[in-house]
């Protein structure tokens, strides 16, 4: 494993450790409460009136402040609340480093799919598509692999694109969050086999989906929350699973050294005439994925 510093748009210091390719999945343990409902409890009634997403609320994953991270050992998580995830985000909390699973995702004709964020937090910046939380897995999954099953979750639900369209999906490293999580970002490449026009298509007619369901819902009831209910169960009704449609426009960045370097060192691209920055987290897994085509 190499370790490598950048240096984010506001000079903070982001770690970035590379592991070798064909590099095996570790076994994962997963340590937690006997008693999630109490601790549940106990962070809504200190949390609750702080939190942005209230309505957020899943069991995730998380890597205790000091603990030493080593991808050649067998990795260990604790679980934790999201409110207290977003203590940790939002509020300056650093008992806990939050775990996430974002893809560099490769279509079979050579781009990398990416987007930029809608939604509450990072707007307006571009993001490696999928990124999530890991959430924790239910005891029945014990033997599973949690950042891999993530990451095909996060797939489906972000892209449309599910697990049997991949060829190859492989660790390649993992990265600290100073800009966004304030946690650890693990990033996995993915080979999928379908095309940029494939996954393009599939998008678009998501987000028409979409789009139409929730402008009509707005418009009869200016009920922001639930326009926006409706239009992801519109996308699954019509059949497509990607009903978390945040990323507009969705940019197919060309694969290549020379693109990407260029991509890290300005800390942003051009499309359609506009100039978006990226995210630290999409910086960062850009360099870990350059790191592996180097090899």
């Amino acid at each position: 494993m190499t370790t490598e510093t950048l240096t984010t748009t506001n000079g903070e210091k982001q770690l970035i450790y590379s592991v070798k390719s064909n590099t095996p999945w570790q076994k994962i343990e997963v340590r937690s409460s006997n008693d999630m409902p109490t601790v549940w409890e106990n962070h809504i009634q200190r949390y609750g009136s702080l939190v942005t997403l209230k309505g957020w609320k899943e069991d995730v994953l998380c890597i205790p402040k000091d603990e030493e991270i080593n991808l050649d050992k067998r990795l260990e998580f604790s679980v934790t609340t999201s409110y207290h995830a977003q203590m940790v985000r939002d509020h300056g909390m650093d008992d806990v480093r939050p775990v996430t699973v974002q893809g560099v995702v490769l279509t079979s004709d050579g781009t990398i799919v990416l987007g930029v964020r809608g939604g509450f937090i990072q707007n307006g910046k571009v993001s490696m598509i999928p990124l999530g939380y890991v959430v924790a897995p239910l005891i029945t999954d014990k033997d599973s692999n949690p950042l891999l099953q993530q990451f095909y979750t996060e797939s489906e639900e972000e892209l449309g694109i599910n697990k049997d369209q991949y060829r190859k999906v492989e660790l390649i490293g993992y990265q600290t969050d100073p800009k966004f999580t304030h946690g650890i970002n693990f990033v996995v490449s993915a080979l999928t086999s379908l095309s940029e026009k494939e996954v393009r298509e599939i998008r678009d007619t998501s987000f028409r989906i979409y789009k139409e369901a929730h402008d009509r819902i707005l418009n009869e009831t200016s009920d922001k929350r639930k326009a926006r209910s409706a239009a992801k169960q519109a996308v699954l009704s019509a059949g497509y699973k990607n009903c978390d449609i945040d990323h507009d426009p969705m940019i197919f960045a060309r694969n290549g050294n020379d693109n990407i370097e260029q991509m890290i060192s300005k800390g942003s691209l051009s499309h359609e005439e506009r100039t978006f920055h990226l995210m630290a987290l999409c910086r960062g897994g850009l360099r870990l994925y350059q790191k592996q085509i180097q090899e």
